[in-house]
């Protein structure tokens, strides 16, 4: 039996993209869960926020 993989695309800038069959989910430092969002993103939303609040 072959799995068949399915092509999705979405547009992104004004350009199609192909998204991939995957989604990573990495973890921050504080334990928490997240899928990255943003260019460059090490942190969870939520320790964003905190980061945000604090300056």
């Amino acid at each position: 039996m072959t799995k068949l993989i399915t092509r999705k695309t979405y547009q992104k800038d004004g350009k199609w993209v192909e998204r991939p069959g995957h989604t990573m989910i990495l973890v921050c430092s504080c334990g928490n869960k997240y899928i990255k969002t943003r260019e460059n993103q090490v942190l969870c939303v939520r320790c964003i926020g905190k980061v945000v609040i604090v300056k």
